[in-house]
């Protein structure tokens, strides 16, 4: 048996930060969908959104995120991320699935880790290209502001 702190030393090694130019972290098949379809890099780029629906700052994305899935139609798609209690999501899903225009999965503590190595918490969100590469990171509120020059190529 391997001691703890031996345990989350290993953890630094496997959950490098994620850079731009990296390709995403595998997470389509260890997704649990709650609402919506895995996305298909291929298609459009996609934006990864880690949160909580404890997080009111996350919650205060909703409205923007979904503003910007219906903007950009066709040439993004938002996936929204959580490592919550299925049942947590489940009942925050029930009262308010219908505010969110966009894909929303469950995935594992130890997946939202490796997404959030180096960020300063949720909400955050990557932007991840047609070749499934990492493009930009940051705050959701601040994508709008490079999605256009990213669709763009510039």
């Amino acid at each position: 048996m391997m001691p703890s702190g031996l345990i989350s030393l290993l953890s630094l090694v496997f959950f490098a930060v994620v850079n731009i130019g990296d390709k995403t972290p595998a997470f389509i098949e260890e997704t649990q969908w709650i609402k919506g379809n895995a996305p298909v890099f291929e298609n459009s780029l996609t934006i990864v959104e880690l949160w909580k629906s404890s997080c009111s700052n996350c919650r205060d994305q909703i409205p923007h995120l979904t503003a910007l899935q219906k903007t950009y139609v066709n040439k993004i798609s938002i996936v929204a991320l959580t490592a919550e209690p299925v049942d947590v999501l489940n009942q925050f899903m029930k009262e308010h699935g219908d505010e969110l225009s966009y894909t929303v999965g469950h995935i594992s503590k130890d997946l939202m880790s490796q997404f959030l190595e180096g960020a300063p918490g949720v909400p955050y969100c990557y932007i991840i290209d047609k070749k499934g590469n990492v493009v930009w990171k940051g705050h959701p509120s601040s994508v709008e502001d490079v999605l256009d020059n990213i669709l763009n190529g510039t």
